[in-house]
Order: structure tokens, then C-alpha cells, then sequence
């Protein structure tokens, strides 16, 4: 398969601290692709690397056959690559609705000067837009709260809603950081479904998170990274036998 994210020698300090040094990774287009390691491994700040919200010392990052790296976010997200991040971030003061018709918001439209000489093509885009997010607010069972301000939902509901705004910006990739930190572990077998969906939208992903049973039921392929570099990559049945993975991060069971 194609791989759609090339990271090459990437590395990044802060101050004295080396937080990610010489790691390398490919992901193939329309996988799911784990990141595991302990706690300081330096995950999160890849994915911030990646996502623009950090900039490299050295490595090169290409998504698409495009180099990122110190690009600006915004950027990076036009061109088709999306991120999370570990607590749900959402417009409070917006409906659900309406965040929904932000997140679908289209670079490639005319701009308003067009859109005012061509008003009806316009509505003709909004209202296809309005219709694509109730469709997605059904499969994520928001569609009875798309009147309500976001600021409002629970915490597993503002992750869903996270999860909707991705589907229906439509990108290439999504970068997912902890996506089951502060939901209820309830909600563990929504997240998988979730993210499952995403991958049936032609979606690839990488995934961060400390939840092994979601990675083994999700990931075909995984990375483990430790002080700032990968050690291994493989599914998690190759790497609970990888003496440096148990060593640095899975132990030993009972």
C-alpha cells in the first residue's frame, strides 16, 4: 500500500530537555496506525509536530507527497490533515448544528464576493451542507441535541461531536490524541465505533493512546516510542514478545 505520512529523523528540544529524537514513522494511506508508549514518551508531541502546532529542530514530515514540516496548522488542515486533541475542544457558545456547519466549511468555495453575484449556488452548498450533518449527527446519536449549545454537552458527548466535525470536513487523515482521556469508560465501546467509522469514510488514522484493548481491536500495525524515539513496530501480539517493549513500557503479567 501507499503511505499517505512520511516522518523522517524528526526531533524536537525544549530548553535541555530532548522530547522526540531521530523518530521515524510511516503510516499507510487508509489504515489505522497505533502510537503507544509511557507517559513523557514524547507521542503528544509528535502529533503536535505533525499537526503544525510545533515546529521541528530537524526530520522531514510529508503528507500526500507534500513536506509540512513548519508549516502553519491551518495550512496543514487544508490540505487534508486533521487533528484531536487529549480534552474535546468544540464552539460553546454554538449550537451542535452549528459547529457541525463550520467544521464543514469548504476552503474551495467562492469567495463572498462570488458567492453574493451567485446567491442561489450558495444556499444550494449550505443546505447540502445541513443535510450531510444530520445524516452524521444520526450514526453518532447527537441528532437530538443538534439545537443545543455545545457548551452544554457531557464530556463523552463533546468527544462524539469531535468525532462528527472530522466526518464531515471530509480529510485525507486525522491525528487522535487520547481520544478516551476524560470520557467515562462507559463510552469506551462508542469511541471504538467512532473511530470505526472514520476508517469506513476512506480515513486514515493514527491513533495515540494508552488504552491497549481499543489499540489491539483497532490497529493492525503499532509504533512504541520511549525517551523520545521508536523502539519497535508491529501488531501487539509481535510486540508483547518484544523484550524492549515490555521492558519500557508493557511489563510483565501475572
Amino acid at each position: 500500500m501507499t503511505a499517505i505520512l512520511e516522518i523522517n529523523g524528526l526531533s524536537k528540544h525544549f530548553g535541555g530537555v530532548q522530547a522526540v529524537s531521530d523518530f521515524s514513522l510511516s503510516v499507510e494511506k487508509g489504515s489505522i496506525t497505533g502510537l503507544i508508549g509511557p507517559n513523557g514518551a514524547g507521542k503528544s508531541t509528535v502529533i503536535e509536530l505533525v499537526s503544525g502546532f510545533q515546529k521541528p529542530d530537524t526530520g522531514a514530515i510529508v503528507f500526500a507527497g507534500r513536506k509540512i514540516q513548519g508549516r502553519e496548522p491551518h495550512r496543514i488542515g487544508q490540505l487534508g490533515l486533521l487533528r484531536t486533541f487529549q480534552l474535546a475542544r468544540e464552539w460553546p457558545k454554538l449550537t451542535v448544528m452549528e459547529n457541525m456547519l463550520v467544521a464543514a466549511l469548504d476552503q474551495r468555495r467562492p469567495t463572498i464576493w462570488r458567492a453574493l453575484a451567485t446567491p442561489g449556488r450558495l444556499r444550494e452548498a449550505q443546505e447540502a451542507d445541513r443535510g450531510r450533518a444530520q445524516a452524521i449527527l444520526a450514526d453518532f446519536d447527537l441528532l437530538a441535541l443538534r439545537n443545543d449549545l455545545a457548551g452544554t454537552l457531557s464530556g463523552g458527548q463533546k468527544r462524539l461531536l469531535e468525532f462528527a466535525r472530522l466526518v464531515i470536513a471530509k480529510p485525507a487523515m486525522v491525528l487522535l490524541d487520547e481520544p478516551l482521556a476524560g470520557v467515562n469508560p462507559v463510552l469506551g465501546a462508542r469511541i471504538q465505533e467512532s473511530i470505526e467509522i472514520l476508517a469506513s469514510r476512506d480515513i486514515t488514522v493514527l491513533l495515540v493512546e494508552h488504552n491497549l484493548r481499543l489499540i489491539e481491536a483497532l490497529c493492525s500495525s503499532v509504533a512504541v516510542m520511549a525517551l523520545g524515539t521508536r523502539i519497535a513496530f508491529g501488531n501487539m501480539a509481535e510486540l508483547r514478545s518484544d523484550t524492549k517493549v515490555v521492558d519500557a513500557y508493557l511489563g510483565t503479567s501475572a
